[in-house]
């Protein structure tokens, strides 16, 4: 797993988490290619792809799919969904949100998220 529970809370009542790195875990597993990497954590996608750009802009990571948070939500305030568009583009990858693709998509993620939870999808060009 990529995180353990650490039980012993932060004085704040907060709960601490140890962490690793994706690229470390998968690289701990043998795993040196990945299909589709499915990543919904509740505000820290983008820190989770920045720990996967090694195999992200090797092509080692074929497809990504992102949990996307409208403004509104508690967690939502410690993403930018537009960042997670602009990392996956500049990492090769072609996107698409709420049906729109490319340049579109990252107008969209930038101004015009869809409410609640949604999807951003990336995938390598053939």
């Amino acid at each position: 797993a990529a995180s353990s529970a650490d039980p012993a809370a932060d004085g704040g009542g907060a709960l601490r988490q140890r962490c690793s790195r994706l690229d470390a875990v998968l690289g701990e597993h043998g795993v040196v290619a990945v299909d589709l990497l499915r990543v919904h954590v509740l505000g820290a996608e983008l820190s989770v792809l920045r720990s996967a750009l090694p195999m992200l802009q090797s092509g080692a990571v074929k497809a990504v799919a992102v949990a996307v948070f409208s403004k509104g939500m508690d967690w939502a305030r410690q993403q930018d969904p537009s960042a997670i568009g602009r990392l996956l583009r500049s990492s090769g990858f072609s996107i698409s949100y709420e049906g729109r693709e490319g340049d579109a998509a990252e107008t969209a993620l930038e101004t015009q998220l869809a409410v609640g939870t949604s999807t951003l999808l990336a995938w390598l060009p053939s």
